[in-house]
């Protein structure tokens, strides 16, 4: 099982994005929510600002 994705708090290593960013919601929730306080439903991806998650559900998930 390949482990890219590594909690950038701990060095607990993950096979997905997505099972690495839901480690960080909890278990560090301060320090994720400092990398972006919008999530992506669909893919995790983080964003600064609810206009920069409507941009990308727009045009990544075309919602």
């Amino acid at each position: 099982m390949a482990s890219d994705f590594v909690c950038p708090e701990c060095g607990a290593r993950f096979s997905t994005e997505m099972a690495m960013r839901e480690h960080e919601m909890s278990m560090h929730p301060k320090a994720a929510m400092k990398a972006g306080d919008f999530d992506c439903k669909v893919c995790g991806q983080r964003f600064h600002s609810e206009a920069e998650l409507k941009e990308h559900m727009a045009k990544a998930h075309h919602k």
